[in-house]
């Protein structure tokens, strides 16, 4: 339990941070978004090329974890979009609400705990790499969905031509989905990435998670002091209960069922339990949807995930 705590207390003052300088006018109106508009440019792709283009081809090999994984990433998403659907929201809300109740925060919560729950083995960080490689391709599908639905909507196209055309142009002009494709090629071909290269991406993909959090603190003091914004209790159910209870279970299951090494299993079951991404909430921004829900997700995942992680490692330990 204080392994999570002490794990989860960066994170806290990171969100404060960002709160405080909304309230005492440290960052100039709009400061959120540009945060947001950087991270999204810039600081993702970074970071994406750098998780990718340093694996190795035979790392990904883990052919259970990674279609268990894959399953639980998907299941989850479609799951509650259908069910946010269902609840009447659009279908851009109900996309990036999936989003936050299917997309864990394996890198900045999942790599840490690990390792802290497993010191000194290397496994964790491999399995890590793959949960986050196969977030980013859910990070592409979600925008690639929000990209086509947005552009059938905005020119009342419904036609195969038309959302065909929408593809094409997120696949042309979309920095995330350039990062990645490099990214792969690096990874597939064998290339190291030359030093400087490399150290430019470090640097500026480090940005990635600090950034996310400062502005999720300065949205979540806007809200509150200029709307009065609180969260939709409903919606925080659906959220959370298919991020700690259907996607754990659900990989779980699929894991024995297919009879994964039970350290394997282990990863990523605890893996799936962590809160939600911050990339989730990155897409809320970018495309103006569903912001207060989504901050008040991430927020209100990260306090479930203190009760949650520490029961999840003393079966799995």
């Amino acid at each position: 339990m204080l392994d999570i705590i002490v794990l989860m207390i960066p994170i806290f003052l990171l969100i404060s941070v960002g709160f405080m300088a909304d309230r005492f006018e440290l960052m100039p109106e709009g400061g959120a978004s540009a945060l947001n508009l950087f991270m999204f440019n810039l600081g993702l792709p970074a970071l994406i090329f750098e998780a990718i283009a340093g694996c190795n081809p035979s790392d990904l090999k883990q052919f259970d974890f990674l279609f268990v994984f894959s399953v639980g990433l998907l299941a989850s998403m479609f799951l509650t979009l259908a069910i946010m659907r269902r609840c009447g929201r659009s279908f851009s809300e109900s996309c990036v609400l999936a989003m936050m109740a299917a997309s864990p925060n394996v890198t900045f919560v999942g790599l840490p705990m690990l390792m802290a729950f497993f010191p000194g083995n290397r496994t964790v960080v491999l399995a890590s790499s793959i949960s986050n490689i196969l977030l980013i391709f859910m990070v592409l599908l979600a925008m690639l969905l929000l990209d086509m639905h947005k552009d059938a909507a905005t020119e009342g196209v419904k036609k195969k031509s038309g959302l065909a055309a929408a593809a094409l142009l997120f696949l042309v002009k979309n920095p995330v989905l350039i990062a990645t494709v490099a990214g792969l090629l690096f990874c597939g071909l064998g290339l190291s990435v030359p030093g400087p290269l490399g150290v430019f991406c470090h640097m500026l993909g480090s940005t990635v998670a600090p950034c996310a959090l400062v502005a999720l603190g300065f949205m979540v003091s806007l809200q509150l002091k200029e709307r009065g914004s609180y969260p939709k209790v409903s919606t925080q159910l659906i959220i959370n209960g298919v991020k700690f209870i259907v996607q754990p279970l659900l990989v779980w299951g699929l894991f024995k069922l297919l009879g994964t090494d039970p350290f394997w299993t282990a990863l990523g079951v605890l893996l799936a339990a962590t809160p939600s991404a911050t990339l989730a909430y990155i897409l809320s921004e970018k495309y103006n949807v569903a912001g207060a829900e989504s901050s008040w997700a991430i927020i209100s995942s990260i306090f479930l995930s203190l009760l949650v992680l520490p029961l999840l490692a003393l079966v799995f330990r």
